[in-house]
């Protein structure tokens, strides 16, 4: 319903800039997770297939006999549904007018609140997912002692290796504990996030609303982000004298191998 919509053309550049910037400042999970799609609004379910890997076979000859490594297989197979993030703003009419009558820009200050609010929506609907469907614990030792934070994230991609997967691993971590970790570490002079930034290669990262860290085994065989409508604004009609919007996406968290994500608790 855009064109029915009381924006110019420059007006619906500029609030889907403004979406677009305010969500990439935000969302951290993208960041982390390899996204698959977006594919459009009309896709509301995804299998998810829960995979079993092992070990790969060494041989001299391709045909060399039989062989007891077994191929990977589906163990189980779900279907998920992507759920709808949204969040509706307002439009006054008499800020459109103000707009026309003194050719000053429009204020879409309500669109970049409700492009906030969506993102801080997924990233809790993601980072919720990954505590739950989390395969692999450790002990975390602690926090608070220097050092401790570089064991523990060592101790995680221990026990992920010892399942068969190996990184690029992320380790992300509440904000508060995030911050503690820029201290320096040893007499090197180097901050000890600068260590676990080498073991954990595919990055670091600090999640609002995280309560438990994690390190997560990379890789669209282990886990993806299945987006079907991207974040995108929708015009939904006039109410009374005012312009009733939309901001929207769907998406869902599909974990293929819940042992690709380990907990630090």
């Amino acid at each position: 319903m855009r064109d029915d919509a009381p924006l110019t053309g420059e007006e619906w550049h500029r609030l889907d800039g403004l979406v677009v910037e305010t969500a990439r400042k935000i969302l951290m999970g993208r960041r982390i997770i390899k996204l698959t799609g977006p594919f459009g609004a009309g896709l509301q379910m995804i299998p998810r297939d829960s995979l079993e890997v092992g070990e790969a076979c060494l041989h001299e000859q391709v045909d060399e006999g039989t062989c007891e490594s077994q191929p990977v297989q589906v163990s189980q197979r779900e279907i998920l549904s992507l759920p709808v993030i949204h969040k509706d703003f307002w439009l006054r009419w008499r800020d459109i007018e103000t707009s026309r009558q003194f050719d000053l820009p429009l204020d879409l200050s309500p669109t970049g609140a409700a492009a906030a609010a969506c993102a801080h929506a997924e990233d809790k609907l993601i980072f919720d997912g990954l505590l739950e469907a989390a395969g692999s614990k450790i002990e975390a030792a602690d926090w608070e002692e220097e050092g401790n934070g570089l064991a523990n994230v060592v101790a995680a991609t221990e026990a992920l290796i010892s399942t068969g997967l190996y990184g690029a691993y992320a380790a992300v971590f509440p904000p508060a504990l995030y911050a503690r970790l820029h201290r320096l570490m040893g007499r090197g002079g180097r901050l000890e996030i600068e260590h676990i930034g080498k073991v954990a290669s595919g990055g670091v990262f600090q999640a609002p609303g995280l309560e438990t860290p994690l390190v997560i085994a990379q890789g669209v065989q282990n886990l993806d982000l299945v987006v079907g409508q991207d974040l995108t604004t929708a015009y939904l009609g006039p109410d009374l004298v005012d312009y009733h919007f939309r901001v929207l996406e769907s998406l869902v968290l599909r974990v293929k191998r819940a042992g690709a994500i380990c907990v630090m608790e």
